[in-house]
């Protein structure tokens, strides 16, 4: 924008005196006196510098002083000066000299263009991570720059260069650096621009003390606002009482801006009104905490604030039409200034200021009120964020408090209980056996605990191994349980003792956690079940002596062997005999229960033709049709190509007679029950199908029990025992089958009783 040439010795006597004249004039505005030393030493510096720049006219000298001095107010080791030739910003010096040519060009890059808008200073400590220096990579890479302090060369409006002050490490500038460096380069700015206006000698007079002057009130004017700003920030900072903090932020804020009322509002998250959060002025404050307003953060001046996301400056309020007249005292506001409360990209409310007369506020306000407004909003977001972080801990403290205390009274719970409880984590490490289990397991607790399971294989007995594997697949496969999981299992310790183990797993969500195996000393159980059960197999085999001769003699009255019978006495020994034979199935049924508990049931296991014995089955349940006179359809459906199985042929009979004539009792006349069977890998399933009363889903838990029988009328008018089915399901287990009833409980659409037994393998 200028450049500089020889200038004659008068000229140049004649701009020293005018530079020097303005330079005093500019010291007194900026530094006034009763400054403490360091006040001294920098005014001493810069009287040096005016020395300095008043003694010579040429161009490179004055670049050099300049260079010295701001390189020794910042204590940084390069300084780079730079001014505009024909619009082209060249390299003129650099302190200390690189030893290169100057007088380069450098390449544009987005700071100068930012600079020229908004003249400031523009300070890194990483010049590789600004994306407006790309363009300058090469430049600081030769410099072997990191830290970068960048002032503008500033006169007026008009910006003639930058000064580069780098520095090969990270550092930051303090503010009283700064401010020196600001005020050199702007002296320097001064001199520099003198030179071409000597040209001029006559304007020069009138324009210089003008330029000085507004030169130094706008150099003031920003100094106030910057120590303004440090002291917002600094009670921004002091404490963690947000009210308190605002209250002294607005207090600052109307003092700078001569404003009389200051007002926050905020937008929460979820609603749709304003927030009155703080206030100071002629309008009452809302309580502490703040309060909820009826105001729409869409209406009003605050609301064309938010939808724009800029300050705006009103010089009459009654002749806005974006205010709103709400409330008793907002009709005296006149002078209106808001601006965004911003973090980022995110809107927290705004910031409002009024005064009571109009035009009372100026457009350059609004750039440091912003810069305020944005302290303010971080503030507010990072005293939002320590509560909500003071609440999650208090919370989390509280629930860690209380898992505490559960997790001591479910340990005081398992050590009480009378069953012993082994847990064990997701690796089957052991974390708890109580003190029951030392007990029935005959283990320390010393022993165990923090030990992997399989370490005491040996220790808790061979029976055990089926438990323990079920753990170590539980532990070691997701897919080899779920959440409903059970595994329960009877076994006797080597000292005799029976102890029946019960083992879940335990998860929380998805995850698998360990599992919990809860042991109970069953022995006197065993041996009670044992003396019932010998008990019962007495009994039922001293009455069958009794039942026997009963039977027979009933058996010959009714022939008639003792003269003959009236037709009541007749019907009396036809009932004796029908209860008798009744008497004599429940004999036979408690004896086959009795035997299979004491096991001693034995199987002549060989391979059968289900075929034969299903035809039989059939031909008897025919029989008993045609004698009792009922109308019923029984067939089976066994291919002939169906292997042969490997079962007691008696025992295999039993299951299949149980079962069909269960169906012949429970269907009605002219019904129709089937038997059928296909081979499933190696079992052969057998499906008993009939189309009788149907069985509920309820009572499908049950029929396997001894004793219970269904409450439907028609199994109440059978006669039976109630042990059948029980019996079937302890053949079929001995026989390593399996059995189930399916039915959806409607009658007419009867029930299906399957089992299967295994393949013969011929051996």
């Amino acid at each position: 924008m200028f450049d500089l040439g020889t200038i004659p010795l008068g000229v140049a006597l004649f701009l020293a005196g005018l530079v020097l004249f303005a330079l005093i004039l500019f010291l007194r505005r900026v530094i006034p006196p009763g400054e403490s030393n360091r006040r001294s030493q920098r005014l001493a510096q810069i009287n040096r510098f005016l020395d300095q720049i008043g003694s010579t006219l040429d161009l490179d000298h004055l670049l050099e002083v300049t260079s010295q001095e701001i390189a020794e107010a910042l204590s940084c080791r390069l300084v780079s000066m730079m001014l505009y030739r024909d619009a082209q910003l060249m390299l003129l010096h650099q302190e200390p000299k690189q030893g290169r040519d100057l007088s380069w060009p450098l390449p544009d890059a987005p700071l100068f263009e930012r600079l020229h808008q908004s003249p400031g200073i523009f300070s890194t400590m990483d010049v590789s991570a600004e994306d407006s220096l790309t363009t300058l990579q090469g430049f600081f890479e030769e410099s072997n720059t990191q830290t970068l302090l960048v002032l503008p060369i500033v006169t007026g409006k008009d910006v003639h260069g930058f000064v580069f002050a780098h520095s090969e490490q990270a550092r930051r500038f303090s503010v009283d650096e700064i401010e020196l460096a600001r005020i050199l380069t702007n002296l320097a700015a001064v001199a520099l621009q003198s030179a071409p206006l000597l040209a001029y000698p006559s304007q020069l007079t009138e324009d210089l003390e003008q330029r000085v002057e507004e030169r130094a009130e706008q150099l003031e004017q920003e100094s106030q606002r910057a120590r303004a700003l440090l002291r917002i920030m600094r009670e921004l900072s002091s404490s963690l009482d947000l009210d308190h903090v605002l209250n002294r932020t607005l207090q600052l804020l109307n003092d700078l801006t001569d404003s009389e009322q200051s007002t926050i509002l905020l937008i929460r998250p979820g609603e749709d009104t304003f927030y009155y959060r703080a206030s100071l002025g002629y309008i009452d404050p809302p309580p502490v905490g703040g309060r909820a307003t009826e105001l729409d953060i869409y209406d009003g001046l605050a609301g064309w604030i938010v939808i724009h996301r800029e300050g705006v400056l009103v010089e009459d309020l009654q002749e806005d039409s974006r205010w709103l007249h709400l409330g008793e005292g907002l009709t005296d506001h006149r002078s209106a200034m808001g601006v965004p409360l911003l973090v980022g990209a995110e809107l927290l409310g705004v910031m409002l200021l009024f005064h009571r007369q109009p035009s009372r506020f100026k457009p350059d306000q609004i750039e440091m009120v912003q810069a305020a407004a944005n302290q303010i909003a971080v503030s507010i977001n990072n005293a939002e964020l320590f509560s909500l972080i003071r609440e999650q801990a208090e919370r989390l403290g509280s629930m860690l408090r209380t898992q505490q205390v559960e997790t001591s009274r479910s340990r005081a719970i398992l050590e009480a209980v009378a069953d012993g409880v082994l847990v064990t984590d997701a690796d089957s490490r052991i974390t708890l056996f109580n003190d029951s289990a030392q007990r029935i397991l005959g283990l320390k607790r010393e022993q165990v605990v923090g030990e992997s399971l399989e370490s005491f294989a040996g220790l808790f007995g061979g029976a055990t191994q089926t438990w323990m594997n079920t753990i170590a697949d539980w532990s070691f496969s997701s897919t080899a349980h779920d959440k409903g999981s059970t595994y329960a299992e009877q076994i006797t310790l080597d000292d005799g003792r029976f102890v029946a183990i019960h083992l879940a797993p335990v998860h929380l969500n998805e995850e698998f956690l360990g599992t919990v195996s809860i042991f109970r000393d069953i022995t006197h159980q065993v041996e009670v079940d044992r003396l019932k059960t010998e008990f019962v197999a007495t009994v039922s085999h001293e009455l069958r002596t009794p039942m026997t001769s009963i039977k027979g003699y009933v058996e010959i009255l009714l022939m008639g062997a003792a003269g003959e019978l009236s037709e009541q006495q007749s019907q009396f020994l036809d009932v004796v005999l029908s209860n008798t034979e009744r008497l004599n199935v429940l004999v036979n049924d408690l004896l086959d229960v009795s035997r299979i508990d004491a096991g001693k049931y034995d199987l002549s296991m060989q391979p059968l033709r289900l075929q034969e014995l299903a035809e039989a089955v059939v031909d008897e349940q025919m029989y008993q049709a045609g004698t009792e006179e009922k109308s019923l359809t029984i067939i089976y459906d066994i291919p002939s190509d169906l292997p042969r199985v490997r079962g007691d042929e008696a025992r295999v009979r039993q299951i299949l007679a149980n079962l069909v004539n269960n169906a012949y009792h429970y269907t009605p006349a002219d019904g129709n029950v089937s038997i059928r069977a296909r081979l499933h890998g190696d079992e052969v399933q057998v499906d008993v199908i009939d189309d009788g009363i149907g069985i509920t889903q309820e009572e499908q838990e049950r029929v396997f029990e001894r004793f219970y029988r269904g409450e439907d009328p028609m199994v109440l008018a059978t006669a039976g025992t109630g042990l059948g089915l029980s019996i079937v399901q302890q053949l079929v287990d001995l026989h390593g089958g399996r059995i189930w009833v399916e039915s959806n409980g409607v009658p007419g659409e009867g029930s299906t009783f399957s089992f299967t037994l295994p393949v013969f393998i011929d051996d």
